[in-house]
Formats: structure tokens, C-alpha cells, sequence
């Protein structure tokens, strides 16, 4: 799996391994090159065994967060948001350490600086910086893990630098957040608007699969169509699009 600028992976024999960049402490200490004046490992690093992840995630940023079988989360990294929902934000981590608040999770995603994850019964959790409704003195962070609120239970999540989106049984997908580009999925969109709760996708339909990164999202249809939503300035939504609110069929897919 790959993030922004990070990579992991694991290995046959046992461990989980990542490389890549390590300014913020994700490949912990030992990692001792040096790519153009950053810290960094252009070989893989093996991660602490225990605790003993079997789920990774890799954001756009510069933290990283895993599962183990029995559910609990584990981020390390940069902390800049309170991405690591460690009940404070700042400074970095080199090692994981236990996400705030003793929930189990089935699945969790890394976005920019937030985190979210799908509790056992679907519910999606997110901590950190831009995805949260507003707390004390109106700004929208967290450190430790909140409950996104009017959302259907989720089988699959995903998450972008602003953004995140939820996948039901029945093939719906909700997004919330930031709708800097249309990756909500709806309209407006720009850097002002946000939503706080998850927001149906216009058109609807039934989905397959989800996938996003950065400010695009995208999904397969129940006719295994590719659409794809968001920001579009660098071809992202295989089309001559800067920017769409609203899904677009990648052409020949």
C-alpha cells in the first residue's frame, strides 16, 4: 500500500516493513538516509512487533495508522492535527501508539490531518483537524476520537486530504467534509464549505467499490462503470474537467 509519502507492505515470512519519507518519525528512529535534506529509508524498515498490525493506512500526510485482530488502533507520525487521537496535538511519534479511547474498529483510513475508522457496527469515528464538526471556539478538531453523527452504518470507508466517504451494504455512498474541489460529492463546493454530517452523492446509485486520494474520489459501478468525482486539474477524473460535483464516467472505463 501506498501514501503520500510513505509506502508499507507485508512480508510473507511475518512483520510489516515501510520506507520512504521519515520527517515526522513514521519509520521510527533507525531509518538513517537522507532524501534531498529530509530524513528518510530508501529501504524497507520493519515496524515494531508488537503491537502486531494486520491493517495498514497511509494518508496524503505525514502519519500512519494500523489495526490489530483484535481491532485497536495505532497511529504514529505527525501528530500537527491531533491525527494520532492520543488526547493532545503536537509534536511526532516514531512508534505506534494506542488511539484515545478503547474503541474497536473494522477498518481505518488516513487522510491529511484526520483519521477515521469504522467501529464493529459501521459507525464511522474520525479525530484530528478538518473533517469534525466545530468544538471549542468553533474550530473543527479533535484529538480523540468523535462519532460522526446522522450517518448510516458504513462497510467501507475512505478518506482524502479534506474528506471522507462511506460505503453501505447496499451500495450508498455518503461523503463529508471539506468540498474544496466536489469530492463531498454535491453542490456548492470551495475551500469554505464544509459539511458535517455525510451528504448522499448526488445521482446516488449503487456502488461496488470506493477508492479516493488527495481531493478525488472514485467508485465502480454495479456494471463495474468507473466514475470519479472531485478535483480534476491534473486528469484525475478522465475527462476535461477541472473540477466535478458530481460524478463523471472515465471514458472507456
Amino acid at each position: 500500500m501506498a501514501g503520500g509519502a510513505n509506502t508499507c507492505g507485508f512480508a510473507r515470512s511475518g512483520g510489516s516493513y515501510c520506507w520512504g519519507a521519515n520527517g515526522a518519525g513514521q519509520l521510527g528512529p533507525a531509518a538513517g538516509d537522507t532524501c534531498d535534506g529530509t530524513p528518510c529509508s530508501r529501504t524497507p524498515v520493519a515496524l515494531p512487533a508488537e503491537p502486531k498490525l494486520r491493517l495498514l493506512a497511509l494518508g496524503s500526510a505525514a502519519h500512519l495508522c494500523g489495526l490489530t485482530a483484535a481491532g485497536v488502533a495505532y497511529c504514529w507520525g505527525s501528530n500537527s492535527g491531533g491525527q494520532l487521537g492520543l488526547g493532545a496535538a503536537g509534536g511526532t511519534r516514531d512508534a505506534p501508539a494506542a488511539v484515545t479511547g478503547g474503541l474497536r474498529f473494522k477498518a481505518i483510513a488516513v487522510g491529511g490531518e484526520h483519521t477515521c475508522a469504522l467501529e464493529t457496527d459501521g459507525t464511522p469515528w474520525c479525530w484530528g483537524r478538518d473533517i469534525l464538526p466545530p468544538g471549542e471556539g468553533g474550530i473543527s478538531f479533535s484529538a480523540v476520537p468523535v462519532a460522526i453523527g446522522s450517518s448510516p452504518a458504513f462497510t467501507d470507508l475512505i478518506t482524502g486530504t479534506w474528506a471522507a466517504c462511506g460505503r453501505t451494504a447496499a451500495g450508498a455512498v455518503s461523503c463529508w467534509g471539506i468540498n474544496a474541489h466536489g469530492e463531498i460529492g454535491v453542490t456548492p463546493a470551495g475551500l469554505d464549505i464544509r459539511y458535517l454530517t455525510p451528504q448522499p452523492l448526488s445521482g446516488g446509485g449503487r456502488w461496488s467499490m470506493i477508492a479516493g486520494s488527495l481531493a478525488t474520489f472514485c467508485g465502480l459501478d454495479e456494471a463495474d462503470g468507473t466514475w470519479c468525482w472531485g478535483d480534476g486539474g491534473n486528469g484525475e477524473l478522465g475527462a476535461d474537467l477541472d473540477a466535478s460535483t458530481v460524478p463523471v464516467r472515465v471514458g472507456g472505463l
